[in-house]
């Protein structure tokens, strides 16, 4: 049977995968490039002026970050998965290694806020909704009502809400699904993506932004996490000849698509109908380029050591870079408390920088912990 999926343990046992640990802090390094060099003011002017050239040039490639996250998920987590189909065990121990990996420190993350908010070092970082979208994971649905952003101190976990709701669908999907076809899952789920953005494309062009928020939209990249989770368990695909010719053809055509989105500025029709779909698939062929047990010049640059500590550290960094960077940069260049100064280009280059201190001691005396905890429920 083609591409028949065989569960295999080093993705789903407690061996790393150090090179997707050099890929997760390429997607973090990109959120905070994002956040502290594209989105700088310093940057604001129209596309006349050189910066914003740079600005424009920066934006979308910066904010991919959070689509490579959402192929990782998809690979480690739908591997996972794969390897564990029938077990007993499956929905409990997956459950709960998934709660005591995200959920502690996104509520210690709220809690954060929510005590800097009310010493006033912040004005209202909930935004206009109020505190219940952020415990419960459901701030994807309220920016998607809002049907655009709000600028807050919590915002970033409307990524962190998506992927929680696709950690929730999955097991139940995976379980029920059979054996002999559960490579057809992946691309199944791409197709629900494409389907729910074309459906919101034609039928409320007016709210194109749900395509961003709303996890079924998202799913593409997912699905082809998860279809090359399937590849990389197949014989068939890991004993042919031409795959990397193959994955290099892909890189390179999707890289080309990337780049037309660039310079378009990624208009949102262009977004919704196709381009979330080619950043995807650009993720997913280069992570299986990762995968490969020779060494290469690409394996090499992801299992660099700056990459692998910004991938270690990754979730502390997304949720806290804000209140953390800003706090030290204010601290250290400013001499105050205050968390949100203008921070200039040194300054906005260093906080991700800075940022590794509080990140080593949460990962050290927090996140691991948790970690060890969650590894008591074997599948």
């Amino acid at each position: 049977m083609p591409f028949a999926v065989t569960p295999f343990s080093p993705v789903s046992g407690e061996k790393r995968i150090v090179s997707l640990d050099g890929l997760r802090g390429c997607a973090v390094l990109l959120v905070l490039v994002h956040h502290f060099i594209a989105l700088h003011p310093n940057l604001l002017a129209p596309l006349g002026d050189w910066r914003g050239y740079v600005r424009s040039a920066l934006l979308l490639p910066t904010a991919s970050g959070v689509d490579l996250f959402f192929v990782l998920s998809g690979f480690l987590v739908g591997g996972i998965l794969l390897d564990h189909q029938k077990s007993p065990d499956l929905f409990r121990s997956f459950y709960m290694r998934r709660f005591l990996r995200i959920v502690p420190l996104a509520w210690l993350f709220i809690l954060t806020m929510w005590f800097v908010g009310k010493l006033g070092w912040v004005s209202s970082p909930e935004g206009p909704v109020g505190w219940w979208p952020y415990p419960t994971f459901t701030v994807n649905f309220s920016l998607a009502l809002n049907n655009g952003w709000w600028i807050g101190g919590l915002t970033q976990l409307w990524s962190v809400a998506i992927e929680e709701q696709f950690y929730l669908m999955l097991p139940p999907l995976v379980r029920g699904w059979p054996t002999h076809r559960l490579f057809w899952l992946g691309p199944v789920l791409i197709a629900i993506a494409l389907t729910s953005r074309t459906f919101v494309l034609v039928f409320f062009p007016d709210n194109l932004v749900w395509c961003h928020f709303l996890m079924p939209c998202r799913l593409d990249a997912f699905g082809l996490g998860l279809t090359a989770a399937s590849l990389v368990r197949s014989d068939r695909w890991t004993d042919w000849p031409n795959q990397r010719r193959l994955l290099w053809s892909i890189l390179a055509l999707s890289g080309i698509l990337f780049a037309w989105l660039v310079k378009l500025h990624a208009p949102q029709a262009a977004h919704v109908s196709w381009g979330y779909t080619v950043i995807a698939i650009f993720f997913a062929a280069l992570l299986l380029l990762v995968q490969e047990p020779r060494e290469t010049i690409v394996r090499r640059f992801f299992t660099a050591w700056p990459l692998l500590i910004y991938g270690r550290y990754s979730y502390f960094i997304y949720l806290f870079q804000w209140v953390a960077g800003a706090f030290l940069a204010a601290l250290l260049f400013h001499g105050t408390l205050g968390l949100w100064p203008e921070l200039n280009w040194l300054e906005s280059f260093v906080v991700p920088v800075l940022i590794l201190v509080p990140a080593w001691f949460s990962w050290r005396f927090f996140e691991a912990p948790l970690l060890r905890l969650g590894k008591r429920f074997a599948y």
